[in-house]
C-alpha cells in the first residue's frame, strides 16, 4: 500500500503542468521536487520520534506516515476546490496547457515510436536507474571495504541532499540554457560520480560520489520531466505520462533487485564500469535528437 501511495506521490510532477503555461513548467516541476528535501528531513525525525510510542516496534511510524498522507489528501482537496472556481471563470490559469478540441489525438504506439519520446524516457530512466543501482550498492560497498553502518548512512543522508536541494536552481537552468542541455549534463554527473567512486575507497571517494550522483539524478530526472511534455498534447498527457513512468520505476525496481547482486560478481569498480555504457546510450540519443530538430527547423 504504501508503494502504491508513492506511485501516486510521483505524479504530483506532472499534474503541476495542467496550472501553468510552458514557459513556466521548468520552474514548476522543480518546486515540486523541492518537496523531496522536506521528507528527507521530516521522514527519518518522524521514524526517531514515532518508532517507540507503541507496544509493537515502528507500528506508531505507520500511523505518523499516514497523518502525512491525510494533511496532503486535505491540501488536494483544496486545490480540486480552486480547479472548479478556476474553470468557471472567463480565462482559467490551467488555459495556456489546454490544447484545441481539433488536435488530433494520436495512439500510444505511434506517441512511443517517436524519436522524441523514445529519447525522453531512455533519459529519465537512465537518470533514475542508475541512481537507484549506485545508491543500493554504495553503502554494501562501504560496509565491505571496513566502514561503519553510521558512515554509510551519513553518506546516503548526503545524497539525498544532493538529490533535492538543486531544485532550487534547476527550473532556472533549464529555462536559459534548454532541458536537453542540462539532461545531459545531469547524466555527465553520473557519469562523474562513477569515476569518483572508482578512484579509492576511502571515505571521501564513496561520499564524493554519491554527492554527484545526487546532483546529477536531479539534472537528469527534471530535465526529462519537462522534456517529456513537449512530446503530447494536452488530451493525451495522462497515458503518454502514465508509460513513461511504468519503464522509468519498472527500471528503477529492476536496478534495486540486480545491485547487491551486481555487487557480489562483479565487485566496486567494475560494478562502476557499468554506469558509463547506458550514459554514453542515453547522451548519444539526446545528441541525434538534438540534431534532427535542428535539421527540421533549417
Amino acid at each position: 500500500m504504501a508503494g502504491g501511495y508513492a506511485a501516486c506521490v510521483q505524479s504530483y510532477r506532472f499534474a503541476v503542468t495542467d496550472y501553468v503555461a510552458k514557459p513556466e513548467q521548468p520552474v514548476a516541476i522543480s518546486r515540486v521536487m523541492l518537496g523531496g528535501l522536506l521528507a528527507a528531513v521530516i521522514g527519518p525525525q518522524l521514524v526517531i520520534w514515532t518508532q517507540n510510542l507503541l507496544p509493537v516496534p515502528l507500528s506508531a511510524s505507520f500511523l505518523g506516515q499516514s497523518l502525512l498522507a491525510l494533511i496532503a489528501l486535505l491540501l488536494l482537496w483544496q486545490m480540486r476546490r480552486m480547479t472548479a472556481r478556476l474553470a468557471a471563470q472567463p480565462n482559467p490559469l490551467s488555459e495556456p496547457v489546454q490544447s484545441t478540441s481539433t488536435d488530433k489525438i494520436r495512439s500510444l504506439r505511434e506517441i512511443a515510436g517517436s524519436l522524441r519520446f523514445i529519447t525522453t524516457a531512455v533519459a529519465a530512466l537512465v537518470s533514475y536507474g542508475l541512481m537507484t543501482f549506485m545508491m543500493t550498492a554504495t553503502p554494501l560497498a562501504m560496509i565491505h571495504h571496513g566502514h561503519s553502518l553510521s558512515t554509510a548512512t551519513l553518506g546516503i543522508q548526503w545524497h539525498i541532499l544532493a538529490m533535492y536541494a538543486p531544485a532550487f536552481i534547476t527550473g532556472r537552468l533549464i529555462s536559459r540554457f534548454g532541458p536537453r542541455n542540462v539532461c545531459a549534463s545531469g547524466l555527465l554527473l553520473t557519469a562523474c560520480a562513477a569515476a569518483v567512486s572508482m578512484i579509492g575507497t576511502e571515505v571521501i571517494w564513496f561520499w564524493g560520489g554519491l554527492i554527484l550522483l545526487g546532483v546529477g539524478w536531479n539534472f537528469g530526472f527534471v530535465s526529462a520531466t519537462v522534456m517529456l511534455s513537449a512530446c503530447y498534447t494536452h488530451q493525451e498527457r495522462l497515458k503518454v505520462q502514465s508509460l513513461n513512468d511504468s519503464f522509468v520505476f519498472g527500471t528503477t525496481a529492476l536496478a534495486s533487485l540486480l545491485s547487491g547482486q551486481m555487487m557480489h560478481i562483479l565487485g566496486w569498480f567494475w560494478l562502476n564500469m557499468l554506469v558509463f555504457i547506458p550514459v554514453v546510450i542515453a547522451l548519444g540519443l539526446l545528441f541525434i535528437q538534438g540534431m534532427a530538430e535542428k535539421k527540421a527547423a533549417e
